[in-house]
């Protein structure tokens, strides 16, 4: 039960981007953005994690500072995900 907040914040961006998938899931075109989005947070987040994770088992002198890409990399991805949605909802209203 102590995981849970760390699991709802690494979940944020992709919920965000979800809920914005959905409220415009009749539009095709920017689904498919979205998708691209959801895939290039997803990838990159994987890869820096990765790479953190492999440094933190490999490198002895890794282990001795505190870990901080498990707290920046989804910071960096809501701020992304909060960045498209209002970059989506300025395009909406510009539409009328």
């Amino acid at each position: 039960m102590g995981d849970l907040p760390f699991l709802v914040f690494l979940l944020a961006p992709y919920l965000l981007l979800g809920l914005l998938a959905w409220r415009d899931r009749e539009r095709r075109r920017l689904s498919a953005v979205l998708f691209v989005a959801v895939l290039v947070l997803s990838l990159a987040g994987t890869i820096l994690l990765g790479l953190d994770s492999y440094r933190f088992h490999t490198v002895p002198e890794h282990r001795l500072v505190q870990r901080m890409t498990v707290i920046v990399v989804p910071m960096l991805q809501s701020a992304a995900a909060i960045v498209i949605g209002l970059m989506l909802q300025a395009n909406r209203s510009r539409r009328g």
